[in-house]
């Protein structure tokens, strides 16, 4: 629109009318630019609120998952003096966890969909004297969270990748943060926990 015609629309529709004409036209291509640009600024906000919102609650979920098992197995084994036998068909069979865990007829996942192995380990104090929980498929923040945390007196070891802390040792578990982050170095981990 040149000059001559805004003069003459003014004269003739007013400044309303010349803001109402302007509008029925539409948007301009750079306003249009900046609405999507809006858009997607908010859309990756929110994917990335989830995101981090889902791994918090999947990793709570897995704290849970680890308790479970633990006082799952030491409930059928509690009047053995190993735990000889032990496998992740028993602990399904046996309706020990909860459905929510059970995947298939002898599988089990924890709540990042990797596989959960639960078998006889030495925990110090012979063969199948404990048990241990494997954890697959844990990303790398989760994994730095649940290296590091404390599961009670019971736990013997833990192991991530090729780093073990022990106890007794001078190295005993958990991780604390740092070299949790240290060993958690990869996109998706394994978490070993051996408890007596």
């Amino acid at each position: 629109m040149d000059v001559k015609e805004m003069l003459k629309d003014s004269r003739e529709l007013g400044y309303r009318g010349m803001v109402a004409k302007r509008r029925r036209r539409g948007f301009s291509l750079l306003e249009l630019a900046m609405v999507l640009a809006l858009g997607v600024l908010i859309a990756v906000g929110v994917m990335m609120f989830y995101t981090q919102a889902n791994t918090s609650r999947n990793t709570q979920n897995a704290v849970i998952e680890i308790g479970a098992i633990q006082q799952a197995v030491r409930s059928l084994y509690g009047g053995q003096s190993t735990y000889t036998g032990l496998t992740n068909t028993i602990l399904v069979n046996t309706k020990a966890l909860p459905g929510r865990m059970v995947s298939g007829t002898a599988g089990l996942r924890n709540s990042f969909s990797g596989a959960i192995t639960v078998v006889p380990a030495n925990s110090g104090g012979g063969t199948a004297s404990g048990f241990s929980v494997s954890f697959a498929a844990v990303p790398q923040d989760a994994c730095t969270k649940l290296a590091a945390q404390d599961f009670g007196r019971g736990v013997y070891s833990v192991t991530v990748g090729s780093t073990t802390r022990t106890a007794g040792s001078g190295t005993p578990p958990p991780f604390d943060p740092a070299s949790a982050a240290t060993a958690c170095a990869a996109a998706t981990n394994t978490i070993v926990w051996i408890f007596s």
